[in-house]
């Protein structure tokens, strides 16, 4: 009976510890070349933020078109209440086929409920940086969305008892604070400035096309509601249009004659 119970205790730790950490780090793929005719590809991936935009996909191709007069496809794929580990780890599973299309850009939305687990700085920054390690040495320009400051007390609000107590515990464990993404941003931006990957891809602070107040977000606070998604989709495609327009790519905005 004791050693049944020092068993059961040492799985669960073992379970526990796991669960702090970050992803272990996959052997990268090889994809198809880049396609040759003039098609702008952009995929989009992460959390809940990634998997609503599935509607607005077609929206943003349309941006993109009339920005940079190329074709553009735009594919979103992400999975509610996914967290930075399980962004990378589908890299590898679900995400792989959008992956092997071969996409010029990816955004990435990841973050939001890494912070709200409590999970810390080093699981999301180590995570983040798999991710962007993993694009990059597909020629995939990442797009980095900065984690907004959406309402917090709201999620927290809603959380079951058991939910509270984990992600309080998680807090302690990790030495995160309670009520703020600034920590989650910070510890990203700095690893990013250190990393010297400045030029392999594209950071949008939430501020750059956000503002503070409820008019963006659906009645959860956490989710973007239509004129969110409008505001995203626009600095989007502003972002990348300037991008194209920098490496003087071949989707190079050139208007009809």
């Amino acid at each position: 009976m004791i050693m049944a119970l020092i068993v059961i205790g040492g799985e669960m730790l073992i379970s526990i510890y796991q669960y702090y950490q970050p992803a272990q780090v996959h052997p990268i793929y090889r994809i198809p070349a880049k396609q040759s005719d003039d098609t702008l590809r952009v995929l989009f991936i992460g959390d809940s933020w990634a998997a609503y935009h599935q509607v607005h996909d077609s929206i943003l191709a349309m941006m993109l078109s009339s920005s940079i007069y190329k074709p553009c496809v735009v594919k979103s794929i992400g999975n509610v209440g996914a967290k930075s580990k399980e962004v990378y780890e589908r890299l590898f599973s679900s995400t792989k086929p959008f992956i092997l299309e071969h996409p010029d850009y990816c955004i990435i939305s990841a973050g939001i409920n890494d912070a709200v687990a409590k999970m810390g700085v080093d699981y999301y920054t180590s995570n983040y940086m798999n991710l962007l390690d993993f694009l990059i040495s597909q020629e995939i320009v990442p797009i980095v969305l900065d984690i907004p400051d959406v309402d917090y007390y709201a999620v927290f609000s809603r959380e079951t008892l058991v939910e509270k107590f984990r992600h309080r515990m998680s807090a302690v464990v990790n030495s995160v604070g309670d009520f703020s993404f600034l920590t989650y941003r910070k510890a990203l931006t700095d690893k990013l400035e250190s990393s010297e990957k400045g030029d392999s891809i594209i950071y949008i602070k939430a501020s750059k096309w956000i503002s503070s107040g409820t008019k963006y977000f659906l009645e959860d606070g956490i989710h973007l509601n239509d004129k969110g998604y409008q505001l995203l989709d626009s600095c989007l495609s502003d972002q990348i249009r300037i991008s194209i327009q920098k490496q003087h790519a071949p989707y190079a905005p050139q208007a009809p004659v």
